[in-house]
């Protein structure tokens, strides 16, 4: 069994918000925290239900809460289940028991193992919820900065999460995220959004159940609805176009599912690769001036470093748009003669495939069409090496086994053979002393022993 205590809510100086719980999963205890600029915070135990879900699935371990739950995010969380049940055979479905005396909503009856009359007595409350707040999780990378600019005049609030999620909240860490924030904080004074940094404690509870590539997008939610009487509707940038996507924790099939009354979380995104999206965003000088794609966050404390394959890939995307030079952020500058023998990792090969054809296709830089050609040629010459290095390896192996089977084989044979032979020799020596016994007479008996046939006894 699963339960969630010590559920709080606290003021912190510097106006911020810090919400933590207990998960308590058999006998492991976990805290988990999100610390949150401004107010006001939502106080329901929805966010911390998202964030227990996942190891519950992990651990095959129900989940029991002491308060009401949002009728519409309980119902959801059943397909939330089904879907990464699907992805992931070892995540298995839980089910999830709220308190017996909260009567059901019209039309939910039956369909949750009890109601949530408390939950929407707090939604009628004055002065309590804001319903007309929109914002947008923001990293500054590409994905985010084309959603901002997509719905630009709609989003009011730039949420960045600047350690917990992507930036791992270690103390060396905290000169670059306060860089971060500063340059971050200048788009949305830019673009007169409001600002607003957030820190997690997840990663040291999610990592001991669940991955954090199927985690992140439950992590995200549970903000969202922390978030909900500030905002009535937050956007997550897809990872991934429509026509590529894979098993992901934020994803077009997921993300609205863990909506609630209170707050809708739209994935957005979806119908660009992030080529497109990057040529989009290359038309904002604020984008060119603060994109963040960089994920080297070793002994590099750079911005972007400029050397990753994702800076890399950014550079030359802006290049094949013409905007490089305008996009200041990169601590290197992107070289040609490197780029066309770099080996590029085979899951990122059809973002490389598909930037060559758009420089094909605009011909405007022979000189970085020509090196990304090598690029691309050079790993897929090393991939069919690698496949037939790996082929090779697997026929050698066949062949000895197969060696194997053939002297296996011929032992078994040799066995065979020499039965036959002493099945033969047995039978040969059968013969023979049936041969010894018909040879054999049968001794005379002594006269005394003879019966006298005539004698009356």
């Amino acid at each position: 069994m699963i339960t969630i205590t010590d559920h709080k809510i606290c003021r912190l100086p510097e106006n911020k918000i810090k919400a933590s719980a207990r998960i308590n999963l058999a006998d492991q205890q976990h805290q988990v925290s999100f610390t949150i600029e401004g107010s006001p915070v939502y106080e329901g135990i929805e966010p911390f239900l998202c964030l227990a879900l996942l190891p519950a699935m992990a651990e095959r371990l129900p989940i029991k809460l002491d308060l009401p739950v949002s009728p519409q995010l309980l119902s959801n969380l059943a397909t939330v289940q089904g879907i990464f049940q699907t992805w992931d055979s070892q995540l298995h479905r839980v089910p999830i028991y709220v308190p017996a005396n909260m009567a059901a909503p019209a039309g939910l009856a039956g369909k949750i193992k009890a109601g949530t009359g408390a939950f929407l007595g707090k939604l009628s409350k004055p002065g309590r919820v804001n319903q007309n707040g929109v914002a947008c999780l923001f990293s500054g990378g590409v994905d985010s900065f084309y959603t901002l600019l997509k719905h630009l005049d709609e989003i009011d609030s730039l949420v960045f999460v600047s350690a917990g999620f992507d930036i791992y909240p270690h103390p060396d860490n905290r000169e670059f995220r306060r860089t971060i924030c500063q340059r971050l904080r200048q788009v949305a004074r830019q673009l007169s959004k409001e600002f607003i940094e957030v820190e997690a404690d997840l990663q040291d509870f999610s990592d001991n159940y669940v991955s954090w590539g199927f985690y992140h997008g439950a992590a995200m939610a549970a903000l969202a609805q922390l978030l909900a009487n500030r905002f009535s509707k937050v956007y997550f940038a897809s990872s991934y176009s429509y026509d590529d996507l894979v098993p992901w924790g934020s994803h077009p099939v997921l993300d609205h599912l863990w909506s609630t009354e209170k707050v809708e979380i739209v994935h957005d995104g979806g119908e660009f690769i992030r080529l497109r999206k990057t040529g989009a965003i290359a038309t904002s000088q604020i984008a060119l001036d603060n994109l963040r794609v960089c994920l080297n966050y070793g002994q590099n404390r750079a911005y972007n470093c400029g050397e990753c394959e994702k800076c890399i890939r950014t550079m030359v995307t802006l290049r094949g748009e013409g905007a490089l030079e305008r996009c200041p952020v990169f601590a290197r500058p992107l070289d040609l003669a490197a780029l066309a023998v770099m080996p590029i990792p085979e899951y990122v090969l059809q973002p490389w495939q598909d930037m060559l054809a758009r420089i094909e296709g605009l011909g405007t830089d022979p000189e970085l069409e020509l090196a990304v050609r090598q690029c691309v040629t050079n790993t897929l010459k090393g991939g069919s090496a690698k496949r037939m290095a790996l082929l090779e390896k697997k026929m050698a192996e066949r062949h000895e086994l197969l060696k194997d089977m053939t002297a296996w084989a011929n032992s078994l044979e040799e066995n065979n053979r020499n039965m036959n032979r002493g099945i033969a020799d047995a039978s040969q020596w059968g013969k023979s002393l049936e041969k010894e016994l018909k040879k054999t007479t049968r001794p005379k008996l002594p006269g005394f022993l003879k019966r006298d046939k005539t004698a009356p006894f």
